[in-house]
């Protein structure tokens, strides 16, 4: 399996040793030095860790991109993957805003690209009457001795 891998940070060393545990050959991308160097040493597999999309060959081809970097930007990034990838893995916060989110989906949709987010729970038919109210909501958490809510 051939992984593009954009983020080399705590996420994407969480991804890197998931696809240890199968043959892949990964590409990452990842700005800091010190993150690539990381990910190179955990992942005992085929990894080439550059650090910029531009550094990557241009004629090549992914069964999956997997974005684990903060949400900064991320609609740019997905837009420059999707030519090179047939699927993607968007981990969240997908975008800085419900409009980047909603062009983001767009993107995709057009793409004809399978993608999936970890945010499988808002899809849920019980969650249609929140979608089509449009929100923003804001739950309150009142208990004690249970954390972050």
């Amino acid at each position: 399996m051939k992984v593009l891998l954009i983020g080399g940070g705590r996420m994407g060393q969480r991804h890197l040793s998931g696809l240890a545990s199968i043959d892949a050959s990964v590409v990452l991308v990842e700005p800091a030095e010190e993150a690539r160097r990381a990910c190179a040493a955990a992942f005992p597999g085929a990894l080439v860790a550059v650090a910029s999309p531009a550094d990557v060959d241009g004629a090549a081809r992914f069964d999956v991109a997997i974005f684990a970097t903060t949400a900064y930007g991320r609609l740019e990034c997905v837009e420059w993957a999707l030519p090179r990838s047939s699927a993607l893995l968007v981990e969240k916060p997908l975008e800085q805003s419900r409009t980047r989110v909603r062009r983001l989906t767009e993107v995709v949709d057009m793409s004809g690209v399978p993608a999936w987010a970890n945010h499988y729970r808002r899809t849920l038919p019980g969650y249609e009457d929140l979608r089509r109210a449009g929100g923003p909501f804001v739950i309150s958490v009142s208990s004690g001795g249970m954390g972050l809510g």
